[in-house]
């Protein structure tokens, strides 16, 4: 018998199989050491052709926010600073993401194959459905950026720049651009699921998510909202415990280190969170699949 619960299934099959949570947490964790590698040789070689002033040097090394945030202000006044910044930020989004495709792909990949018990998933239709989800991103993004652009034509038509009628158009459609993508990458975040479960090919995978999210519509919000509740809570505290510590801990490396930990802490505890949802939606396909097939079922006599 199907457990009535979809969050009890998911916890339960995590439960059945830790090894879930230590997927999801490995190659998150490993795509994120390799993001912060990258990040961080990208802004060794931005400042390396950027001639830092030993006042500017100390408000970046310096605990004060706003001073460090001027002096990184007065850095990017330097002729060609916006053009290096632009480039060496290419040189390591590009980089990032393709780390983020094939690492979400493989470990998408293992955790479907523990958590469904198929002994092999179509990897490839995992990774056009996770290329999707980047691509997705970067449209939203030129996207606003388009529509920026078309807000400076508006809010120059006058004689003189309208800046908060720029600042208002600017940020009207945000909310609509990112409602817009967190809906269509949650469909594909757990349209693998249907490329493990039916072995169907990644366009396919996705319109079946769909037609699910369409059919359980109130049980995918249910689901979601109840663990999507301790997760944020949990991003509450870990935003208390980072104010408190930035005001109470003169040491910055000491306030680094326990800021990194806290991190790390929330950062495993919402992959945890992630993968037992990924379970309930799966228990949600399954009780719909079996609703289905009963409804077929001739009426007992």
């Amino acid at each position: 018998m199907l457990n009535p619960s979809p969050v009890r299934a998911g916890f339960d099959a995590v439960k059945r199989a830790p090894s879930l949570a230590v997927i999801e947490i490995a190659w998150r964790w490993i795509f994120g050491l390799v993001a912060t590698v990258l990040v961080l040789l990208g802004l060794r070689t931005f400042l390396a052709g950027v001639s830092v002033s030993p006042a500017d040097e100390a408000a970046l090394r310096g605990s004060d926010v706003t001073i460090a945030a001027a002096a990184l202000m007065h850095l990017f006044q330097e002729q060609g600073v916006w053009q290096r910044f632009f480039g060496i930020a290419f040189a390591v989004v590009v980089p990032t993401v393709l780390v983020w495709v094939a690492a979400a792909t493989l470990g998408r990949v293992a955790v479907l194959k523990r958590l469904l018990l198929r002994p092999r998933v179509d990897a490839s239709a995992v990774l056009y459905l996770t290329i999707a989800r980047a691509a997705l991103l970067f449209v939203c993004i030129a996207l606003w950026y388009l529509w920026m652009i078309a807000c400076a034509f508006i809010a120059m038509s006058g004689e003189t720049p309208d800046y908060p009628l720029y600042l208002l158009l600017s940020f009207v459609a945000l909310p609509f651009i990112a409602i817009g993508w967190g809906i269509l990458n949650w469909i594909l975040s757990f349209a693998p699921l249907f490329v493990a479960r039916d072995s169907l090919p990644a366009m396919q995978a996705y319109n079946g998510a769909l037609s699910l999210t369409r059919q359980e519509r109130s049980r995918f919000t249910s689901v979601t909202t109840w663990l999507g509740i301790p997760r944020v809570a949990a991003m509450i505290l870990v935003l208390v415990f980072a104010l408190v510590a930035l005001l109470v801990i003169q040491s910055p490396v000491t306030a680094t280190v326990l800021l990194t930990l806290v991190t790390l802490i929330y950062c495993a505890f919402a992959d945890y969170l992630y993968v037992v949802r990924l379970a309930a939606y799966s228990q949600i396909a399954d009780k719909t699949v079996a609703k289905a097939a009963n409804a077929l079922l001739p009426p007992e006599r």
